[in-house]
C-alpha cells in the first residue's frame, strides 16, 4: 500500500498516493484525491473497485452473529452494494447498500476470529453529491437492533477519508537572481553579454509545468498533463525581445527558445515572437519536473551590433491553458521568472554614521566613464539586514548618472529615509554600510584607473560646523 508523498499548491504542490486499496489500520491510510478541475461524470459516478481494510477489533467466536456497518461520509452512497468479508467469513447484506450511505452486513464465521483479523470492503461504485471529500467508518454491533440504530458498538472507528479533492495543474518557475549580464563595456555598449551562456545567448528564466503526480479521475486512473489541457494551450512569456536575432531587420523566433543553451541550433524555438512577447503552442508537453523539482530554461539569443542594444528587462510567464474535454483547468499566471540588468561598476561605504546623529554624514556619486548608466544603493544595517533602492528613491536625485557625472551631495539620512520606506529598520548603534552599484564599466583600456569606473565619497561634518572629515 502507497503512503501520502507530500502537500503543496500552486505556489504549493499537492502529491497524494494512487490507492487501489487502502488500509486504514496504517499510521497514515492512503487517500485517492481527484483533480478538481475535472468535471464530474454522469450521475456523479466514481468507478472504483477498491477494498478498504480494518481490523475487526473484538473476538467472534465460531457460529456467532456479528453485525459490521460501514457509513459514507457528506451524502456520498453505494452505487451498487458492496462486498464485505471480515476474515475467512463473506458477510451478508442484512440492510443497507445500493442507494444508501451505509452498509449493514450480517458476518457468521465458521471459526473464531481476533481481534487482528481484517476487515474488508470490497467497493462497487460510489454517487457523489458534488466535489466534496468522502470518508469511511467502520462499526461492529451485537445485534441487528444496535447496528440500525447506531448504539451500544463494539468498536467504533471515526470516519476516515477515501477521497479528497485537490487542484491537478502545477506550473511553476525557477527562484532567481537578478542577471547582471548586459555588458556595458561591449563596443558599442550593451550589445552583448558577459557571464552569461556566452556573449549572445542568456538564461532569462526557467519553469517547469506538470500535473500533479499521483491525482486521480473519478475512474481512480492516474491523471497526466494531457487530462487537464488540450491542443492550443501555450506559455507566453514577456519582456523586452528587442535585441534577439533578426532575419532581415525583423525579429525570428528562434531569438528566444524553451530548453534551449548557448547553441542556437537547440531548443525549441517560439511559436511567434514580438519585441515584448514569445509565445511557444506547447499542447500538453509537460516541461520539466515541478515535483522534484527540475525546470526547462527559456533562453535569449541576441543579434549583436550597434542597432540592437540589449535592454534591461524583467520577465514574466503565464500559462494560458485550452481546457481538456470535460474539465474547467484555469491558467496559470507564473509571474516573473528572471531579471536581465547591466553589469558594471560597484564601491562600500562601509562606515555610514547613524542618520540624525551628531555628525552629518554624506556621500557623492561620481560615474567617471564615458557611459551613462542607472545607479542602485543597497543599504546594509547592523544586524545584516539590507534594502536595495534606485537612485531616484532619494529626494532631488534622478535614477541615472550621466556620462563623467556627479550626484550633489546626498546626506546617509536620505539614503536611509529611501530604505526605511521599503522597511528597512536600524538596528544595533544604527550605523549602516552602503554598497553602490552603477551601470557603467568598472575598468577602461587605459592603465590609469582614474579614468574609469565607479567613485564614492564619504565626508562628515559636524552639526556646530567646526570639524571636517572625509573617509
Amino acid at each position: 500500500m502507497k503512503k501520502t508523498l507530500l502537500a503543496l499548491a500552486v505556489s504549493a504542490l499537492s502529491i497524494n498516493a494512487f490507492a487501489a486499496n487502502v488500509d486504514f489500520t496504517a499510521a497514515s491510510p492512503a487517500v485517492n484525491t481527484i483533480a478538481t478541475e475535472l468535471s464530474l461524470p454522469a450521475s456523479n459516478l466514481v468507478t472504483t473497485a477498491d477494498t478498504l481494510t480494518w481490523d475487526l477489533g473484538f473476538s467472534v467466536t465460531t457460529a456467532t452473529q456479528r453485525y459490521i456497518k460501514v457509513s459514507l461520509t457528506n451524502g456520498a452512497k453505494f452505487t451498487n452494494a458492496p462486498g464485505v468479508t471480515a476474515g475467512a467469513a463473506a458477510g451478508a447484506l442484512s440492510q443497507g447498500g445500493a442507494g444508501q450511505s451505509f452498509v449493514i452486513m450480517e458476518v457468521t464465521p465458521a471459526a473464531n476470529l481476533a481481534p487482528t483479523d481484517d476487515v474488508v470492503l470490497t467497493l462497487n461504485n460510489l454517487t457523489l453529491t458534488g466535489k466534496n471529500e468522502v470518508g469511511v467508518s467502520y462499526q461492529l454491533f451485537e445485534t441487528a437492533v444496535d447496528a440500525v440504530n447506531g448504539t451500544n458498538a463494539l468498536v467504533n472507528v471515526a470516519a476516515k477519508p477515501y477521497i479528497k479533492f485537490g487542484t491537478g495543474l502545477v506550473a511553476t518557475f525557477q527562484p532567481f537572481s537578478v542577471q547582471r549580464v548586459i555588458d556595458v563595456a561591449a563596443n558599442p555598449t550593451s550589445t552583448a553579454f558577459t557571464g552569461a551562456l556566452d556573449a549572445n545567448s542568456a538564461k532569462i528564466g526557467a519553469v517547469a509545468i506538470d500535473a500533479v503526480p499521483s491525482l486521480v479521475n473519478y475512474s481512480m486512473a492516474p491523471v497526466t498533463l494531457a487530462s487537464l489541457v488540450g491542443a492550443g494551450t501555450a506559455l507566453e512569456v514577456e519582456g523586452d525581445f528587442s535585441a534577439g536575432l533578426k532575419t532581415a531587420g525583423a525579429l525570428v523566433p528562434a531569438a528566444v527558445k524553451l530548453a534551449g543553451d548557448a547553441t542556437d541550433a537547440t531548443g525549441t524555438p517560439a511559436s511567434s515572437l514580438t519585441s515584448t512577447k514569445a509565445t511557444f503552442v506547447i499542447d500538453a508537453t509537460v516541461l520539466g519536473n515541478p515535483a522534484t523539482p527540475a525546470y526547462v530554461d527559456v533562453v535569449y539569443h541576441v543579434a549583436g551590433g550597434a542597432a540592437n542594444t540589449i535592454a534591461p528587462s524583467s520577465y514574466t510567464a503565464n500559462y494560458k491553458v485550452v481546457p481538456a474535454a470535460n474539465t474547467t483547468t484555469a491558467g496559470v499566471n507564473i509571474g516573473k521568472i528572471g531579471e536581465l540588468a547591466k553589469n558594471g561598476a560597484s564601491q562600500y561605504v562601509d562606515l555610514a554614521l547613524k542618520p540624525g546623529g551628531a555628525y552629518e554624514n554624506f556621500v557623492r556619486i561620481s560615474n567617471k566613464t564615458n557611459v551613462a548608466g542607472n545607479v542602485y544603493i543597497t543599504v546594509i544595517a547592523d544586524n545584516g539586514a539590507q534594502q536595495t533602492i534606485n537612485l531616484s528613491d532619494i529626494a532631488g536625485q534622478s535614477a541615472s548618472l550621466a556620462a563623467r557625472s556627479s550626484t550633489t551631495q546626498i546626506s546617509v539620512k536620505q539614503i536611509f529615509d529611501a530604505a526605511a520606506a521599503k522597511g528597512l529598520v536600524l538596528a544595533g548603534e544604527g550605523k549602516l554600510r552602503l554598497l553602490v552599484d552603477g551601470e557603467f564599466p568598472a575598468t577602461g583600456t587605459t592603465t590609469n584607473a582614474n579614468d574609469y569606473g565607479l567613485s564614492v565619497q564619504s565626508y562628515t561634518v559636524a552639526k556646530d560646523g567646526n570639524s571636517f572629515a572625509t573617509f
